[in-house]
């Protein structure tokens, strides 16, 4: 609009309580100001958002498989890392397509995180965090290893290796394993890709 002024952002950013980001711009402000932040959309999932803050969450894209006809499970991504991956983690468009967050997915994960200020108890799911990011620790180091073999130097993501990342609560606990929830967001998709005409 005519009244944007690029300050502005810079005083948002330093000021807000929480920043609700994807992989651009915004996020490298959120690191640089040290504010907790969701991050949504986020594809390459051996970096988990660059989420290093604690109170930082994150949620990914879906990944739908062309060969299984369907949206494959947050376990099934990680297991897929080094063999369907290019170096940046991004799965090979030849054999599966991202599908974006849905807007109650990205609800969902702002009000965890608010609840999750307000309720210290709140329950974050740590058995599936751990899963996750042992799974993601153990893949991510093989991945490494491969490409300093390739290269004959360590992947410059090696640094991103040791965080342990927390997912939405929500988001975590639907799409860990392949279910109901991941059943319905697949013929979701698919009707969406139907030509109406």
């Amino acid at each position: 609009t005519k009244h944007y002024d690029p300050l502005l952002d810079l005083y948002l950013y330093r000021n807000c309580r929480f920043m609700l980001a994807s992989g651009g711009g915004g996020r490298q402000a959120s690191l640089f100001y040290g504010k907790d932040t969701i991050v949504t959309n986020w594809a390459p999932l051996h970096l988990s958002g660059y989420c290093f803050h604690e109170g930082d969450r994150f949620i990914a894209k879906h990944l739908y498989s062309k060969r299984q006809k369907r949206l494959l499970s947050l376990r099934e991504q990680l297991s897929l890392l080094n063999e369907e991956t290019d170096r940046w983690g991004f799965f090979n468009p030849k054999h599966f397509e991202v599908v974006e967050n849905s807007p109650d997915e990205i609800k969902s994960a702002v009000v965890n995180y608010l609840d999750g200020k307000i309720q210290k108890d709140f329950d974050w799911c740590d058995t599936l965090q751990t899963a996750y990011s042992d799974l993601r620790q153990e893949k991510t180091r093989i991945r490494n290893e491969q490409l300093k073999k390739t290269f004959g130097y360590e992947s410059e993501f090696e640094v991103y290796h040791h965080i342990r990342p927390k997912l939405d609560r929500d988001f975590l606990k639907n799409c860990w394993e392949y279910g109901p929830y991941l059943e319905e967001v697949t013929e979701r998709f698919k009707r969406s890709r139907v030509d109406p005409g």
